[in-house]
């Protein structure tokens, strides 16, 4: 002999009713937006791990277009960055001359010895001057004559051409023992720049924490509603 209680039956299926039709929308909502937002602080910390970031602007230009309604076929919540350049770094991008001149690189001694640093302010392209120029394609003279000249004006900068190889060179030494180092590589017409990618590994990070969030947000909407026994 079985006994059934049928108003504990009638309230769990009211509550069940209740929770599938109004909590859990808003649950997938909430659960969706504070995914996004989580990941952009996690996306703002890989990005400072990986890059050589000098202050925050970076991180600030992550921004989420937050889920709305309570449609959980439709809802969605975007995570992305308005800064122009994070699509290059996340993807990668090929460059391709603008001139007659190729891609310019800069050298390791333009950015003081090492990958990690951005150029120096000396060395960077709008603060260059050139008033002279000399190729090897009409001999050495030319060259030599072109890195004379310059030392005397006291520019520091001159545009070379030695075979295939092109390049701005920063004077050093003196007049009658010139040295010089290449501050920018011209010589290539494309350069492939390999992605580095934040967003993704960040993502991976991002969907070990769903579960956790998901439950989180479930469990707070049985408990504003006061179904399931919260």
């Amino acid at each position: 002999m079985f006994e059934i209680d049928v108003k504990d039956a009638n309230r769990l299926a009211r509550d069940l009713d209740h929770f599938a039709k109004k909590s859990v929308p808003h649950a997938a909502r909430n659960a969706l937006n504070d995914l996004a937002f989580t990941g952009r602080r996690v996306w703002a910390e890989e990005q400072r791990q990986t890059f050589t970031v000098r202050n925050t602007w970076t991180g600030r230009q992550n921004r989420v277009d937050k889920a709305r309604g309570t449609n959980v076929r439709t809802m969605q919540a975007t995570l992305g960055s308005l800064a122009e350049y994070m699509d290059e770094r996340e993807f990668g991008e090929t460059k391709q001359k603008k001139g007659k001149h190729g891609v310019p690189i800069p050298t390791l001694y333009a950015r003081g010895g090492s990958k990690k640093r951005r150029v120096r302010k000396p060395h960077r392209l709008p603060q260059i001057r050139l008033s002279h120029s000399g190729s090897s394609k009409r001999g050495r003279q030319e060259r030599a004559v072109a890195i004379k000249r310059a030392f005397s004006s006291g520019n520091k900068f001159v545009y070379l051409e030695q075979g295939n190889r092109k390049g701005i060179i920063k004077l050093l030494g003196s007049r009658r023992k010139p040295k010089y180092r290449t501050v920018w590589d011209l010589s290539r017409p494309t350069v492939r720049v390999e992605p580095v990618p934040t967003l993704q590994p960040a993502l991976v990070k991002l969907n070990k924490l769903g579960p956790s969030i998901w439950t989180r947000a479930l469990i707070d909407q049985a408990r504003r509603n006061q179904v399931l026994g919260y």
